[in-house]
């Protein structure tokens, strides 16, 4: 083991090395810091003028944001207005149809047809009615299919009813 003997000190040329590194450490710590502040002064002062710009415009841009909020709720209300306008219209445009098809039936029946019931549904129709004659029921037939709203319009039944006096009970089933 090798001995250490502390009291014999360090030559003045050790010292002098030890003073000289020391200096220059602390000169090159000191340059790098500021250098570093250098640096990072113009950034945090753009950083400050950054800060204080935000809220300048953030004071200026909140009645921009009620409005918008405003403009958001007017574009959903305009929103469902179409809407229901188009679901009005889609009522309006089937109801004009059931008028179409109800005027055709009234005109395609003659005075000798009573009209009994009549069922119009999405896809398909059905007329039941009174006539005096077969020819009177056939003919109506005739005219609901010349009318070409009806498709697959047939005479699916024929009765005779005995009341007070002779008549037809008929049906025709077609499709819209």
């Amino acid at each position: 083991m090798k001995k250490n003997n502390l009291i014999k000190t360090l030559s003045p040329a050790q010292q002098y090395a030890i003073k000289r590194w020391f200096i220059i450490s602390l000169f090159l710590s000191s340059i790098t810091i500021v250098i570093i502040i250098a640096f990072e002064i113009p950034q945090i002062y753009a950083l400050q003028s950054i800060k204080k710009e935000n809220t300048a415009l953030a004071i200026q841009t909140e009645s921009f944001n009620s409005i918008i909020d405003q403009q958001n709720k007017l574009k959903k209300k305009e929103q469902d207005y179409k809407e229901k306008q188009a679901e009005i219209t889609k009522y309006k445009d089937e109801l004009i149809s059931l008028i179409t098809h109800l005027s055709t039936v009234v005109q395609a029946s003659n005075p000798a047809c009573n009209i009994e019931s009549l069922h119009i549904k999405p896809n398909s129709i059905e007329l039941v009615a009174y006539c005096t004659q077969i020819q009177n029921a056939t003919n109506c037939l005739d005219r609901l299919v010349e009318s070409k709203q009806f498709h697959d319009t047939e005479l699916t039944s024929l009765q005779h009813q005995t009341k007070q006096n002779s008549s037809f009970l008929f049906t025709i089933k077609g499709q819209r």
